[in-house]
């Protein structure tokens, strides 16, 4: 018997078998010592190309999973959208531009699922198995920007230990979302603009182009357009991310889709919290679904649904009683009656209210940000402009 040994592993055991006893010699025994790494080497190779074909057998199996995974996340949202009187549309521009590389540019207004659009069109593309690299634009500070985007060589200032890819980097071969393009300062604009013609990037300290295969998909609240007008946006960057626009109209003039969003989240959150029986809305719930203005959008539908599951304490739901602010109720039916105030003042009255719930406390677990879902950054930059001190 002849023990394989490679490099201090283990790798089997070669055995010689007789019907008589003692029929071995010992010569015999020193040549089969003498055949140890000859045996041992052939055996390392063959269990290295095993393994290297049972390795690539399992990364296709686990790319076919993930993708057949992937697909059926997306299915409800993708059946959403086709499904929906005011969105169907924008199901086929998906289906249509996914699988091109235009860049796309997603308009509307805050917490309306620019995001989720960006994630279908990521997921349906060519680059689905690529990264999806997600960016708040409004987020990150322009004294910052540049090393976030463009990454950053090992010494190019004092905190630089060791050199950092980029986002853009980091997106090679795959997506880059641009969140909140509107919020970039014009020395930003520039900076981003000159990486979108040359396809290139130049790290912070450093004087290497390096080329970069990204496909981008923005997305703004803004007016864009006039903010061009206004001098405030690049004109040149703004023809360069509107190569194929969506825009996504705001929850309170679809009131049927609140519902249907409803149902699809509802499902999600029996899944999350593991409860034996899907929530159901009140008929009275329902109705409110459809009159109210929904300032925060789908965002602000979400975290109500879920606040109203918590809180209840049988399956059917009330969702008008755990709503922070009820003053943005509109009398559609029939066209009778008018909002009580202006769209502007609806959503300041919600976080006016949703700033009194925690305290004025907005990063950090239970803080407006969290709640509302948004970046902490993002929040205070909201409220600046709605003129709320916190």
């Amino acid at each position: 018997m002849l023990d394989l040994f490679k490099d201090e592993k283990h790798l089997g055991v070669v055995c010689f078998y007789s019907q008589f006893s003692h029929h071995f010699c010992e010569k015999q025994a020193e040549l089969l010592q003498r055949l140890h790494d000859p045996l041992a080497l052939v055996t390392c190779n063959a269990l290295n190309t095993f393994l290297l074909k049972e390795n690539s057998e399992l990364g296709k199996e686990k790319s076919k999973l993930l993708e057949s995974l992937e697909i059926e996340k997306r299915k409800p949202i993708v059946n959403f959208l086709k499904h929906s009187p005011s969105l169907s549309s924008i199901a086929g521009q998906i289906e249509k531009i996914a699988p091109t590389e235009a860049t796309v540019l997603v308009l509307g207004e805050t917490g309306t699922g620019k995001e989720v659009i960006a994630d279908l069109i990521h997921s349906m593309s060519s680059r689905s198995n690529g990264p999806l690299v997600k960016i708040n634009c409004g987020a990150i500070p322009d004294n910052l920007l540049d090393s976030e985007l463009f990454g950053y060589e090992k010494g190019a200032f004092t905190d630089a230990k060791q050199t950092r890819k980029g986002f853009f980097e980091q997106a090679d071969s795959g997506t880059l979302f641009l969140d909140e393009i509107g919020e970039l300062t014009p020395s930003a604009q520039v900076r981003l603009l000159r990486t979108l013609q040359q396809k290139t990037i130049i790290r912070v300290g450093g004087t290497k182009e390096i080329r970069v295969n990204v496909r981008i998909v923005a997305a703004t609240h803004r007016n864009l357009q006039r903010m061009v007008e206004d001098g405030t946006f690049r004109e040149d960057l703004w023809f360069r991310l509107n190569v194929y626009p969506i825009s996504i109209p705001p929850l309170r003039e679809r009131g049927e889709d609140a519902v249907l969003l409803s149902e699809l989240f509802l499902g999600k959150l029996k899944d999350k919290y593991g409860l034996k029986i899907k929530p159901v809305l009140s008929s009275h719930s329902i109705e409110f679904l459809r009159n109210y203005a929904w300032p925060g959008n789908v965002r602000e539908l979400e975290n109500s649904l879920e606040r109203a599951v918590l809180s209840s304490q049988s399956s059917q739901i009330e969702l008008k009683q755990v709503l922070l602010n009820s003053s943005a109720i509109r009398a559609k039916e029939g066209n009778i009656g008018c909002p009580s105030t202006s769209y502007e003042d609806t959503v300041r009255q919600y976080f006016l209210s949703l700033l009194h719930q925690v305290k004025g406390k907005i990063s950090g677990p239970g803080g407006a940000a969290e709640i509302a879902k948004m970046h902490p950054n993002t929040l205070r930059s909201k409220l600046k402009k709605l003129n709320i001190h916190y």
